[in-house]
């Protein structure tokens, strides 16, 4: 805040269990817009992310933040369907950014084992791409060396659905 751009931070990231003291803190700081995930330990369904974002919210609007994102969590591959199911919902109800770290599914699986080794960077921008045909407004991929595969692929469903909505159309999930 001290040099001014605090307008510019997003804050990552804020969780249900986070302590009273992280929350005091971003409100001190007066960041505005801050990823709001929806990890707590033993909830891994759809509805229960549901659940936890509107206490989430609350805690999140008491620490100052007017701008959240809403990462819906992906743990491994297994999740990222999950993940992407509640983008979906939250969407709707909310009306909030939302997405997930899609990129976390991979840290998980041994290409080696599963496939062959040649086959991470095809995996990854299908991962990293899932989220966005189904709707989301972000996602968080990493490290930045993949951004010369992750950036096309993103663009490339962007631009086919800008088409449809300059036709006024949309796709309904």
């Amino acid at each position: 805040k001290d040099i001014g751009i605090t307008d510019r931070v997003v804050y990552n990231s804020l969780i249900n269990e986070a302590r009273t003291e992280e929350f005091q803190a971003v409100k001190e700081s007066k960041v505005e817009a801050a990823i709001l995930l929806l990890y707590q330990r033993g909830f891994l369904g759809g509805e229960a992310r549901v659940d936890i974002v509107n206490e989430l919210l609350g805690k999140a609007a008491y620490a100052g933040i007017k701008k959240p994102l809403i990462d819906t969590y992906v743990l491994d591959l297994l999740s990222l369907s999950i993940a992407s199911k509640t983008i979906l919902k939250l969407k709707d109800s909310l009306g909030f950014p939302c997405g997930c770290g899609a990129h976390n599914a991979l840290s998980t699986w041994s290409f080696e084992k599963r496939l062959w080794v040649e086959a991470e960077i095809p995996c990854m921008v299908a991962i990293d791409s899932l989220p966005v045909v189904l709707g989301a407004d972000f996602i968080i991929y990493g490290p930045i060396e993949n951004c010369t595969q992750v950036f096309p692929a993103v663009y490339s469903v962007d631009t086919s659905y800008s088409f449809l909505r300059r036709m006024g159309e949309s796709i309904d999930f």
